[in-house]
């Protein structure tokens, strides 16, 4: 079995090099649709003038394309990344918002120790992010991530899902890490070579999660169509810190 250390290294690596390679260009520009109807249906309600006061994570920032939306909305939005070609081209893009007074903050950090107090966020937002962790990883990442939100603080994870049409292939051929983590998705299938690849299950997540001790843990499936015919379909997961 590869060290736990080894696997999140090589993840941050592989994404590391695309931003090297390809800058901005490398994630997507815009926020993902999933996380802007979670944030409309949690926190579009709180008046504006008091929405500088909810603090909202989002576990790597990539190249910032999910920022937007929340400094845009009037909150205060932090960004964590492992890797500081990502934290780079992150900041130029928050620095283009040119919206007054900026509440957007920067850090270079990794999933399974955030450098933040307990308590200290009103929501977590994973956008593919989760899913590139092993399943040791992945357990310490979400009780980091509990840890660090305060009571009544929301989780909002969009990861691949077992529905997908890649899982059953790659069960039959491909190398993997542990039950739910592939070493890496080969050439030839969508979402290739960004290393270690988690498939989930809405059983196995609520398990997860409420083994760490979240609450009113909902999950929906949504799917992509990938090539014309590769069906990909993700878990959409709301969930609650007590």
């Amino acid at each position: 079995m590869t060290p736990m250390h080894e696997i999140m290294t090589d993840s941050i690596g592989i994404f590391n090099q695309k931003y090297i390679d390809m800058g901005a260009n490398s994630q997507r520009k815009y926020p993902n649709e999933a996380a802007i109807r979670f944030l409309a249906e949690n926190f579009l309600h709180i008046p504006t003038e008091l929405r500088s006061e909810i603090r909202i994570l989002d576990l790597v920032c990539g190249s910032g394309s999910n920022l937007w939306v929340y400094e845009r909305e009037g909150f205060e939005a932090h960004g964590i990344d492992g890797s500081l070609n990502g934290l780079l081209i992150a900041k130029k893009v928050v620095a283009s918002f040119l919206f007054t007074g900026s509440k957007t903050h920067l850090t270079n950090a990794n999933l399974v120790s955030l450098p933040y107090q307990e308590s200290t966020f009103n929501a977590a937002v994973d956008v593919v992010t989760l899913q590139h962790l092993n399943q040791n990883e992945g357990h310490q990442a979400l009780s980091e991530i509990y840890r660090a939100l305060r009571s009544g603080g929301k989780l909002f994870s969009f990861r691949l899902s077992q529905g997908s049409g890649i899982y059953t292939k790659l069960r039959q051929s491909a190398s993997w890490l542990d039950e739910f983590t592939v070493a890496n998705i080969p050439d030839g299938l969508p979402l290739a070579d960004n290393g270690p690849t988690a498939f989930w299950s809405v059983d196995h997540a609520n398990q997860e999660l409420t083994a760490i001790g979240f609450i009113n843990i909902k999950i929906t499936k949504s799917s992509r169509t990938y090539k014309d015919s590769e069906i990909i379909e993700y878990l959409e997961i709301n969930a609650m810190k007590a």
